[in-house]
């Protein structure tokens, strides 16, 4: 090997010797970052649920608003044949007046 080459492995090994405290030091901040990531997530978890939970009652009210709705649009449907009926009566009875006036 030559001197460079040997100066960075003796460098390595210094350093691998000495900073044993540092690397505690590491190893407490590397902990602390994975509680805070934990912290986060379930924090992030709980969001989660939350949306989730106000998302199924938007859908429950919107399946009742879509009932509701059906029911009035057969109501509808059922006043319009009633109107429809009596419009063809109406003018049933408009032909038989007629009918009856035009001899005079």
């Amino acid at each position: 090997p030559d001197d460079a080459e040997k100066t960075i492995n003796s460098d390595l090994n210094m350093e691998a010797n000495t900073d044993r405290g540092s690397s505690r030091i590491i190893e407490n901040e590397v902990s602390s970052h994975n509680s805070t990531c934990s912290v986060v997530i379930e924090g992030l978890k709980l969001e989660m649920v939350i949306l989730e939970t106000r998302q199924l009652n938007t859908m429950k009210e919107n399946k009742s608003d879509i009932c509701s709705l059906k029911f009035k649009v057969k109501d509808l449907e059922g006043v319009i044949r009633h109107q429809d009926d009596a419009i063809l009566k109406l003018s049933q009875d408009n032909l038989i007046l007629k009918s009856k006036l035009s001899p005079f």
